[in-house]
């Protein structure tokens, strides 16, 4: 499959506006000024100890791999998780995109099967061609995005953004709040739309226009980095973490030698979820046409 820059930039950031985002860190309130007075010989008390480093960050793994739809075996999507776990540090948050809501229990069962912890999962499905009336979906379509985590998921959303291409008439976003050692993070994953019947860079940049706020965003966006990380798409308010603290070339697809970058990690520009370290990771093999990309995030 050869994919070219994609579709779909402008629902995306006013859905984020939209959404219950929890505060990630509260600063501390600030230190009132002390007067003392001395008088006579009397030696000042000593200085107080500087206060104790921040324990409270947490620095947590995150995948994003579009693991390939042409696939529906069960062997594939056990295949995939492995694979997905077996990557070092391992990711603690997991997106997938071009998956199966059938094999949404599969895909749970192998990372649990593989790390002996429990996972919680979400799951958003395409609308196929011809389905979408104008406000909703009105046919079934197997193919989605997921979000799998081993902290505790409290919340999930999901939108669809109506701008079609050669296989739907509109593709979701999907979103999971998921509780970080006390810290509520919003978690989105999202796969735009391919551009191989006709250029629809304008319906990416639609998809894309209403994100906003100190999330983690992940996904297939099916275009290069001079498309989605433009005005027009995720800047400024989000930030591709491979632009600031990745290695290699940054290009996901086509598997094995690929020449284009479509899969991102990114973060809110408020600063309160920082990229660590950032890579494309070449261990999946021909499991996909992409190679996931791994980011490892401190939430503060």
């Amino acid at each position: 499959m050869v994919k070219q820059a994609v579709t779909g930039l402008g629902l995306l950031c006013a859905w984020l506006i939209l959404q219950p985002v929890a505060a990630i860190g509260q600063s501390a309130p600030p230190t009132p000024t002390n007067f003392r007075f001395v008088t006579g010989l009397t030696p000042p008390p000593p200085s107080p100890p500087p206060p104790p480093p921040d324990v409270s960050a947490s620095d947590i793994s995150v995948l994003s791999w579009n693991i390939r739809v042409d696939d529906y075996s069960e062997a594939h999507a056990r295949d995939a998780m492995a694979r997905s776990v077996a990557i070092s540090p391992r990711p603690q948050v997991i997106l997938i995109q071009e998956a199966y809501n059938t094999r949404y229990g599969i895909y749970l069962d192998e990372l649990q099967r593989r790390t002996g912890t429990t996972w919680y999962g979400a799951f958003a499905m395409s609308c196929p061609s011809g389905g979408w009336n104008g406000s909703s979906c009105t046919l079934n379509m197997d193919g989605g995005i997921g979000i799998f985590s081993s902290f505790p998921i409290v919340d999930t959303g999901t939108i669809q953004f109506p701008y079609g291409d050669c296989w739907t008439s509109a593709k979701p976003a999907l979103r999971a709040a998921i509780n970080v050692n006390g810290r509520t993070v919003q978690v989105f994953n999202t796969h735009l739309q391919t551009g191989s019947c006709n250029n629809v860079a304008q319906q990416r940049y639609s998809s894309m226009s209403n994100y906003s706020g100190p999330q983690l965003l992940g996904g297939d966006f099916n275009a290069d980095a001079d498309q989605i990380m433009s005005t027009q798409g995720m800047s400024p308010n989000f930030v591709d973490s491979w632009a600031i603290v990745g290695s290699g070339s940054g290009f996901t697809f086509p598997v094995p030698s690929p020449t284009m970058k479509l899969d991102y990690l990114m973060s809110g520009s408020g600063g309160t979820a920082q990229p660590l370290s950032s890579s494309v990771v070449t261990a999946t093999g021909s499991a996909s046409d992409h190679y996931p990309v791994r980011t490892t995030f401190r939430i503060q």
